[in-house]
């Protein structure tokens, strides 16, 4: 599992290839918002939704993008990297090859952009 920082997220909107997902529950969104370009899956979910077997076509449906496949770069985070962090270890025990964390998470993100 390899680790991202803050300089690596802000190169995300260059590279669509990459999926970053937010991991915290939805109410938590609405009350701090995300980063941009992220999609939330709940860490409860996670195995779920992004196990090999679930429907491309239902995942394109509900989140607007590819489901990705298990060579895509993947950044997990959420409000200070610990959840982030057990959904990365879901990820690769269900097989995803290149999942990273961003351990400052949204703790880090929202310092930095300075969002209230």
């Amino acid at each position: 599992m390899g680790i991202v920082e803050y300089k690596d997220i802000k190169k995300l909107p260059k590279h669509p290839e990459k999926v970053l997902i937010d991991v915290r529950e939805p109410n938590e969104l609405c009350e701090t918002g995300q980063i941009p370009t992220s999609i939330n899956v709940p860490l409860d979910i996670v195995a779920e939704v992004l196990h090999p077997n679930f429907d491309k076509t239902k995942f394109r449906s509900k989140y607007g993008r590819d489901k990705p496949n298990l060579d895509t770069e993947i950044i997990i985070y959420c409000q200070s990297g610990k959840r982030a962090q057990n959904a990365a270890e879901i990820l690769q025990k269900l097989g995803y090859r290149n999942v990273k964390v961003y351990l400052g998470s949204w703790a880090d993100w929202s310092k930095r952009e300075r969002i209230q």
